[in-house]
C-alpha cells in the first residue's frame, strides 16, 4: 500500500511539473498572440480607373497565425457595401482576390461604375484585426461622342458631295462624356481614321490626353516640304499634293475615343486602350429631337446610356423613351477590317486596301486649303521676318489707326461677324512673340474694332491707345473668328507686326499755387531774418501725352536760363503716373540773392519718358527792403489821448508799392 501511495504521489508530481513547465513555455515563446496582424494593399495602384474584372492583392503577417483577409467595397454615392474574402497564400504572408467577375446571366458586372472606398481587413487566429484602405474607380462604359465638326454623314438626304468641309486646318469639335475622361486625364485616346470616297484607307491619327470639350487640330495644310509636323503629314496623306489648282477632295471617316480605364489582372498590358466608344452622334441631328425636346444635356444622356448597359441603376420609363429617340441617330465607330482585331498596332497592316471594312464609314467631310476665310491688314504689308528694314512703314503712333479686311473663303460661306476678335500680343525686335514669364503673361489682348459689311466681306478699323499699347514696343496683330460653316480665319504663313512709335506731344504741365500768396506768372518772395531770400515752393500737376503707359513726367527748375543748373541736383520731381500727377518743386532762396538784380526768370522744365520736353516760365521778384514812411503834409490834426492810434493819409513808401501809415501819439 505504501509503495502504491508513493508511486501515485510521484506520478502526480510529474504531471504537475509538466503543467507548470508547459505554462512557462507558453509565456516565453511565440505561442501567445500579443500583437495585431499587419496588412497592406499592394495592387492595383491607388486611385486608378479599372475596367472589367480585376485582381486586388497585398501582404499580411501575424506572429502566430493569420486567419483571414476580407475586403469591403463601398460605393461613394451610396451606403451599399460589397464584401469579398481573399485567398491567403500557403505561407499566409500574402493574399489576393479576383473582384467583379462578369455575370453572364444578368449581363452585367456586380460592381457598378463609380468611385469605391476599399477596406482590407486582416484577422489573426486570436481575433485581432488590422486594416488598410485605398480608393479606386470602376468604369466599364465606353465614352459618348457628340460631334459638331465634322458634322455630316452620307445618306440619301446628304450625299457625299454635300458634305461639310474643312479648309487649311482639320479641327475636331464636339464633346466627350465619360466617367474617366477629364481635363486632367492622361490615359484617354482619340483615333480619327480617314478613307477616300471608295472606302479605301488613307491614314489615321491618334492623339492622347483627350479633354471632355473637343477642339483638337489633327491636320494642317502647308505647301512646304521641310520640317513637317505630324499635323502637316496627316493632311498631306489624306489630301495629296496640291497643284497649281487647289481642288476639293471628299473624304469619309470613323472616330473612336477611349477612356483611361485599364485592366488590372495581375500583369501589365502593353499599349492598352480603355473602354472604346462604339458609336458617335452628330450635334445637328440630336439637338432638336433629343437635347431640346427632353431638355437634357449630353453628360446626362451619358448617365442614361450607362444605365442601359447595366453599369449603374435601373432605367425609368422616361429614360427608355429618351434612349429610343437617341438610338436612331447612332453612327457606328467600328474601324475594324474583315479578319482583323481591334488592336491599334495591326491597323496599318490591315488597312492596306486588300481587306474590306466590316462596317463601312458614313461620316463625311471635304478638304480644300483655300476654303478658310482669311484677312489682311491694309494699313501695312505682311511682315517680312528676314528683311533688315522690317519695321519701316510699320510704325504707328499710340493714337493711330489700323484697317483690316476680313474675306470669306472659297465656298463663300457667310462670315460670322459676331465671332470676330482682333487681338494684340507683344513681340521682340525680330517680330517673334515674347514668351510668358512668371512676372508677366504675354496673353492675347483683345482691342475693340468697328466693322462695316462690304458685300460678303467686312472692313474693320482699330484705334490704338495707351490702354492697349506701349510706346517703343513691337506688337503682333491677328484676327480670330470663323464663318457660318465653322471654318476659322487662316492666313498661312502671313503674319502682321507693327511698332508703336514715339509720341511727339509734350507733357501737359500746370502750376496751381506757390508757397507765397501770389498767383499768376509773377511771384514776390520776401527775405528771411538774415536778410536773404526765402525758398520758393511751386505746386502743380503734370500729365504725359506721349502714349507711354507709365505716364512718368520729370520736372526741374532753371533760374535765369542756365539749364545745366539743376541737371544733377536732387530737387527734381518725377510723377508716378497720369493718375497720380501732382508735383512740388523747391527753388532754394540762395538763387535769388544776386545783388545786381531783384528780378529773376524761373523756367520750370518738364520731360516725359521719351524726352518730349516743355517748360513753364514765371517771373520772381525778391522784395529785399522794408517799407519806408514819408509824410508830405498833415491836413487835419485831431488830438486824442496817448492811448489812441489814428490813421494819417500820406504818400511815399518804398518803390514796390503804396503804403498806409498808422501813427500813435
Amino acid at each position: 500500500m505504501k509503495f502504491n501511495f508513493l508511486r501515485i504521489a510521484f506520478v502526480s508530481f510529474l504531471a504537475f511539473f509538466a503543467v507548470v513547465f508547459s505554462a512557462c513555455d507558453v509565456g516565453l515563446g511565440e505561442a501567445v498572440d500579443t500583437e495585431k496582424p499587419t496588412i497592406s494593399i499592394e495592387y492595383p495602384p491607388k486611385n486608378v480607373v479599372i475596367k472589367e474584372d480585376f485582381v486586388i492583392s497585398g501582404k499580411c503577417h501575424d506572429e502566430t497565425s493569420m486567419k483571414s483577409v476580407t475586403l469591403a467595397f463601398q460605393n461613394s454615392e451610396s451606403e451599399h457595401v460589397e464584401k469579398f474574402t481573399a485567398t491567403l497564400a500557403q505561407d499566409k504572408n500574402s493574399w489576393s482576390a479576383r473582384i467583379n467577375e462578369y455575370d453572364s446571366e444578368k449581363g452585367k458586372y456586380p460592381l457598378t461604375d463609380g468611385t469605391y472606398f476599399v477596406t482590407a481587413v486582416a484577422t489573426d487566429s486570436s481575433g485581432r484585426q488590422q486594416e488598410d484602405k485605398m480608393t479606386l474607380r470602376i468604369d466599364n462604359t465606353p465614352p459618348m461622342i457628340v460631334l459638331t465638326n465634322p458634322g455630316t454623314v452620307e445618306n440619301k438626304d446628304t450625299p457625299l458631295e454635300k458634305a461639310g468641309g474643312f479648309g487649311a486646318t482639320i479641327k475636331i469639335q464636339g464633346s466627350v462624356s465619360d466617367f474617366s475622361v477629364t481635363d486632367n486625364d492622361s490615359g484617354s485616346k482619340l483615333v480619327f481614321t480617314v478613307f477616300d470616297e471608295n472606302d479605301k484607307f488613307l491614314a489615321y491619327r491618334e492623339l492622347s490626353n483627350i479633354p471632355p470639350s473637343l477642339g483638337i487640330i489633327i491636320g494642317e495644310y502647308t505647301d512646304g516640304t521641310e520640317n513637317l509636323t505630324d499635323s502637316n503629314q496627316f493632311y498631306k496623306k489624306i489630301y495629296g499634293a496640291a497643284g497649281s489648282v487647289v481642288d476639293t477632295k471628299y473624304r469619309k471617316f470613323k472616330i473612336t475615343v477611349s477612356d483611361s480605364a485599364r485592366t488590372y489582372k495581375g500583369s501589365a498590358v502593353i499599349n492598352e486602350r480603355g473602354n472604346i466608344s462604339e458609336c458617335y452622334y452628330l450635334k445637328d441631328e440630336i439637338y432638336t429631337d433629343v437635347n431640346n425636346k427632353f431638355s437634357i444635356g449630353n453628360s446626362d444622356l451619358y448617365e442614361i446610356v450607362k444605365k442601359q448597359a447595366g453599369k449603374t441603376g435601373e432605367l425609368t420609363d422616361h429614360e427608355k423613351t429618351i434612349l429610343s429617340s437617341l438610338e436612331k441617330f447612332k453612327h457606328d465607330s467600328d474601324d475594324e477590317y474583315e479578319g482583323s482585331g481591334a488592336d491599334d498596332s495591326s491597323r496599318a497592316a490591315e488597312t492596306s486596301g486588300t481587306k474590306a471594312l466590316k462596317i463601312k464609314p458614313v461620316g463625311t467631310f471635304f478638304l480644300n486649303p483655300k476654303n478658310n476665310p482669311s484677312y489682311e491688314i491694309t494699313s501695312f504689308d505682311a511682315f517680312d521676318f528676314t528683311s533688315e528694314k522690317k519695321w519701316e512703314e510699320r510704325k504707328i503712333s499710340t493714337s493711330g489707326n489700323i484697317t483690316l479686311l476680313a474675306k470669306s473663303g472659297l465656298s463663300e460661306a457667310p462670315l460670322e461677324a459676331d465671332s470676330f476678335k482682333v487681338v494684340l500680343f507683344k513681340t521682340d525686335e525680330n517680330g517673334i512673340r515674347i514668351l510668358d514669364t512668371e512676372a508677366e503673361k504675354n496673353e492675347d489682348k483683345e482691342i475693340p474694332c468697328e466693322w462695316t459689311k462690304n458685300g460678303s466681306n467686312y472692313t474693320g478699323r482699330v484705334t490704338l491707345s495707351s490702354k492697349y499699347v506701349e510706346v517703343a514696343q513691337c506688337y503682333g496683330i491677328e484676327l480670330k473668328g470663323h464663318d457660318k460653316a465653322g471654318l476659322e480665319f487662316y492666313n498661312g504663313s502671313k503674319a502682321y507686326r507693327f511698332s508703336v512709335q514715339t509720341g511727339s506731344t509734350p507733357p501737359d504741365v500746370k502750376i496751381t499755387k506757390y508757397s507765397s500768396t501770389n498767383s499768376g506768372s509773377t511771384v514776390y518772395i520776401k527775405k528771411n531774418n538774415s536778410g536773404t531770400a526765402v525758398d520758393l515752393v511751386i505746386y502743380g500737376t503734370a500729365e504725359s501725352r506721349s502714349g507711354s503707359k507709365k505716364g512718368h513726367v520729370t520736372l526741374w527748375p532753371v533760374v535765369n536760363g542756365d539749364k545745366t543748373q539743376y541737371a544733377n541736383r536732387d530737387n527734381k520731381f518725377t510723377t508716378k503716373s497720369n493718375s497720380e500727377k501732382d508735383w512740388s518743386i523747391t527753388v532754394p532762396g540762395a538763387y535769388f540773392n544776386n545783388k545786381e538784380s531783384d528780378t529773376y526768370t524761373v523756367a520750370l522744365y518738364a520731360t516725359d519718358e521719351i524726352s518730349n520736353e516743355t517748360y513753364k516760365e514765371i517771373t520772381v521778384i525778391f522784395d529785399k527792403e522794408n517799407p519806408k514812411v514819408q509824410i508830405n503834409s498833415v491836413d487835419n490834426v485831431v488830438v486824442f489821448d496817448s492811448e489812441t492810434t489814428i490813421a494819417v493819409g500820406g504818400g511815399g513808401g518804398n518803390s514796390k508799392g503804396g503804403t498806409k501809415c498808422w501813427l500813435r501819439k
